[in-house]
């Protein structure tokens, strides 16, 4: 099979304009393999450092270094349903997206304060 030629895809164009100030005619005729690449961390500092690596490079700029990963998650959480009047509701729906939190963690911070009180 011989390919002659690449159709472009509108989001691929803009990365490379964008990301890597790239025409797409430069990037035919960029040889694949001589793109230099900075190699991933081993180990990053936090959560934060790794996040400003992966902000700023593309992970399928390094599928080639990837593997697969098997883990298991043994997540606990208990959610604790309680019924509110709907006038209520709305009002705290409203407050909360004020706040730009959410209703949930609004009513969370109000009665972990109530009982703070209450003690």
């Amino acid at each position: 099979m011989k390919i002659t030629g690449i159709i472009w895809l509108r989001n691929v164009v803009d990365k490379l304009a964008w990301k890597h100030n790239v025409t797409t005619d430069e990037g035919e005729s960029m040889p694949r393999n001589s793109m230099k690449r900075e190699p991933i961390p081993k180990h990053f500092k936090s959560v934060e450092e790794a996040g400003e690596f992966w902000d700023s490079h593309d992970l399928a700029d390094y599928w080639d270094s990837t593997s697969e990963a098997h883990f298991d998650v043994d997540i606990q959480q208990r959610v604790f349903l309680a019924a509110l009047e709907p006038q209520l509701a709305k009002k705290l729906t409203a407050f909360a997206q004020k706040q730009g939190i959410s209703t949930e963690t609004l009513i969370n911070v109000w009665l972990s304060e109530k009982a703070k009180e209450a003690t």
